[in-house]
């Protein structure tokens, strides 16, 4: 289901693992913060629709439910009809210019993904700066590999968001709403050099 409609018809995908379990065995899914907080942040001003790639009802980690069971935008998240995953849409916004964005191991979806070009292919990391938690599977490790360029806060816990051209990473969940106010910023860069 779609946000309300707004006078803005720029439109959001927020993509939501479908993962229900760790390389370990233990539950997970997506992440209830990164997308609570990014969603309110959004949602008055763009049109929002929620995907996962095994369709609607995605697992949601139980963890981040107890953990964030007294934050009221994860709680009002929880209730929210028009925050409702659908099947997953044709990613094909970084072939047209558009804002890729991802938050915590979101990046590691990435890794795969291609530019297009006439003689050669490369990954869409190669050159680009990306900011993200460590992991099993270290997704730091793997955007190194692809040649692209990693950053992280200070700490490993405080907020950290890259802007990179069409790429917008943050780093961990304390980073989702500060990665939702760098999308707002560049939708609104666009929207001001688009000529009236």
């Amino acid at each position: 289901m779609s946000s309300p409609s707004h006078t803005n018809q720029t439109k959001i995908l927020f993509i939501l693992s479908s993962a229900n379990r760790t390389l370990t065995g233990e539950p997970t899914g997506w992440y209830l913060p990164e997308a609570a907080h990014p969603y309110y942040e959004l949602v008055s001003q763009y049109n929002i629709t929620f995907a996962a790639p095994l369709g609607p009802n995605p697992p949601l980690d139980p963890k981040s439910v107890e953990l964030f069971k007294e934050d009221a935008e994860s709680v009002k998240f929880l209730n929210d009809e028009s925050s409702k995953a659908n099947s997953l849409l044709p990613l094909t916004a970084w072939h047209k210019g558009k804002i890729i964005s991802a938050v915590c191991h979101g990046p590691a979806a990435l890794v795969s993904a291609e530019t297009r070009h006439i003689l050669t292919k490369n990954s869409i990391l190669k050159g680009n700066v990306w900011s993200n938690e460590n992991h099993p599977i270290s997704t730091e490790d793997r955007i190194k590999d692809l040649g692209g360029l990693y950053e992280k806060a200070e700490k490993p816990w405080d907020a950290h968001v890259v802007v990179d051209g069409n790429l917008i990473t943050g780093q961990n969940p304390a980073s989702a709403r500060p990665l939702a106010q760098a999308i707002a910023q560049e939708l609104a860069k666009r929207v001001k050099a688009v000529p009236a």
